[in-house]
């Protein structure tokens, strides 16, 4: 997996992590726009879907795309880890997992644009990240709000800063890189109690600290 792949899929596996306030469960469509031949369209979507669900209770996410690469992504802010898998919540043979605090050298910088963008209705403001990597822009709306304490140790990917600037849920996500660009647009959220069992760390075989692998 090449290196721009392995930042795409560690995009997707932190995209939404902003809404602990708000429980239930949002749906976002994913395209793809890509400059570079080695990275079809067809590719992208199937390996990292074309559309996916972020299930979300205080301190505990759960994310399922229709890609075939480990389409499971959990994260527990009682154990700091992201854990992927596959298709079978159940029991399944490997279990990935990586650590959500990371100390990030690369520098950010911010910007933010007030009442952009009307999404689902709602109007969103619009933070404009940029770093050596690329540039994200991130709607999002208080009308959906969140508490970033939840995520004082998840600063992978700059997570941790970008949630005390926004305070809420992301509505539509836009990741510009030098050769592809992916775009998120929430199209249904609703509130609706979760149980925390609905969480639950699936059994597994192996366990093995890292990304994972094909």
């Amino acid at each position: 997996m090449t290196k721009q792949i392995l930042i795409l899929y560690c995009v997707l596996s932190s995209t939404v992590f902003f809404t602990q306030d708000f429980e239930g469960f949002i749906k976002y469509k994913i395209d793809y726009y890509t400059r570079d031949d080695e990275y079809s369209i067809e590719f992208l979507e199937k390996e990292f879907g074309t559309k996916c669900t972020y299930y979300v209770k205080n301190g505990f996410f759960l994310d399922i795309a229709n890609g075939s690469f480990a389409r499971h992504q959990l994260f527990r802010d009682d154990q700091q880890k992201i854990y992927y898998y596959g298709n079978n919540k159940s029991r399944i043979d490997t279990l990935f997992y990586t650590s959500s605090h990371c100390d990030d050298t690369i520098d950010y910088t911010h910007k933010i644009y007030r009442q952009s963008e009307v999404i689902l209705g709602i109007m969103c403001d619009k933070l404009i990240e940029k770093s050596e990597s690329g540039t994200k822009t991130f709607f999002y709306s208080t009308e959906h709000s969140l508490n970033p304490n939840f995520f004082k140790n998840y600063t992978k990917l700059n997570s941790y800063e970008r949630i005390k600037l926004m305070k809420s849920i992301c509505l539509k996500i836009i990741y510009e890189y030098y050769n592809l660009d992916m775009v998120l647009t929430a199209y249904k959220i609703k509130e609706k109690k979760l149980r925390k069992n609905f969480f639950q760390i699936p059994k597994y075989n192996v366990l093995i600290e890292g990304n994972p692998t094909k």
